[in-house]
């Protein structure tokens, strides 16, 4: 599969863990004992984060699966905590031909891909729930929700960390089951994800956790 490469080593700046990489296409790496975040360079820069905290997801790292033919690994994940208390865990899958997230919260799963953002933020940002747009040739979607990112731990190894701790989060869904989400991070930068929703029996996932004794 493409996306591993040799691994490399180096040690955590703030406990000094013995890190790895495995994955080509990740750039930072999250130290299993103390949660701080290591970027891929030769500084080795690192970001202060802490580990997520204990959930029921039966994703892991290392869990397998098969999207539209291609193979894919779970790497590692960002779980983000909105403002009303609720989560959501994005999964990035190290693929033959794609780097994709998959988005689970609370029993659903979306498989994301980062899209070229067409739609300006002002337009975006005066929408209200229910309102329609059309997005260049991904359809038309209905506003869901605005939600407000908390903050975000990770582990595992990411291709890139969000730029801010908290940010605003819209969500769009369309009726053939896709959605399209916005994480807006200033006016001069958000970033678009176009995604499909899923089941576990569709992505065929294998290696996956037991939750509490359950298969």
């Amino acid at each position: 599969m493409n996306g591993f490469s040799s691994p490399s080593y180096f040690s955590c700046s703030s406990c000094s863990k013995e890190l790895r990489f495995i994955y080509s296409n990740c750039n930072w790496i999250t130290c299993s004992q103390c949660g701080f975040l290591t970027e891929r360079n030769n500084l080795h820069e690192s970001f202060p984060n802490k580990l997520p905290g204990e959930d029921a997801s039966f994703i892991q790292a290392g869990t397998l699966g098969t999207w539209r033919k291609d193979k894919f690994e779970v790497t590692g994940r960002i779980q983000f905590t909105l403002a009303d208390d609720s989560y959501v865990n994005w999964w990035h899958l190290a693929a033959s031909n794609n780097s994709l997230w998959l988005a689970e919260s609370y029993g659903s799963m979306r498989i994301m891909k980062e899209d070229v953002l067409v739609s300006p933020v002002s337009t975006l940002e005066v929408m209200k729930p229910g309102d329609k747009i059309k997005m260049a040739d991904k359809g038309n979607f209905q506003l869901v929700s605005f939600s407000v990112a908390l903050t975000w731990e990770t582990e595992g190894e990411l291709p890139y960390r969000p730029e801010e701790k908290k940010f605003m989060w819209i969500e769009l869904s369309e009726e053939n089951n896709s959605g399209y989400d916005v994480h807006i991070f200033d006016r001069s930068f958000a970033k678009g994800y176009l995604g499909e929703d899923v089941d576990r029996e569709k992505i065929s996932l294998t290696k996956i956790r037991n939750v509490n004794g359950w298969n």
